[in-house]
């Protein structure tokens, strides 16, 4: 076809990857860095802009998307311990004193299973949470650790 008497070299992979970091073809290097603000953060690619002032248009509906994220969480991590209490209470009802060790076991695992859960939960969204409304409120200014 058309690409028969291409070869592939840095020069064309450095071409594409230029194309495929910017949609606004004024700029003549794409991956460079530009200050700006766009609808979708810095660069208006793909992620949208969660660092809000209290005069930005779309602060409604970022409030509405960590909000959600938080119930969320919340949600989750409320039935994961529903499952460790009700996983708990069964086990023990059908325990006997020669499998009880071996039930307290698998209760264990599950604990651990559901903690590791719930933390990483923690860990990836409720910092995030507080860094935005840390922002929104001018406790700080995160503009700059966003990257996108």
């Amino acid at each position: 076809g058309r690409m028969k008497d291409t070869t592939l070299s840095w020069e064309i992979i450095l071409k594409m990857v230029r194309n495929m970091f910017s949609h606004d073809f004024g700029y003549e290097d794409h991956t460079e860095t530009v200050a700006r603000q766009d609808f979708y953060g810095n660069d208006g690619i793909c992620l949208f802009k969660y660092f809000v002032d209290k005069d930005d248009p779309q602060k409604e509906f970022v409030w509405a998307v960590l909000v959600t994220n938080f119930v969320c969480f919340t949600f989750i991590s409320l039935s994961y311990i529903l499952i460790g209490v009700l996983f708990r209470d069964s086990s023990r009802s059908v325990a006997t004193s020669q499998n009880k060790r071996q039930i307290d076991q698998r209760n264990r695992k599950m604990n651990r299973r559901i903690t590791i859960i719930i933390t990483t939960d923690f860990c990836c969204w409720v910092p995030f949470i507080i860094i935005c409304a840390l922002h929104y409120l001018g406790v700080l200014d995160a503009t700059p650790w966003y990257s996108i």
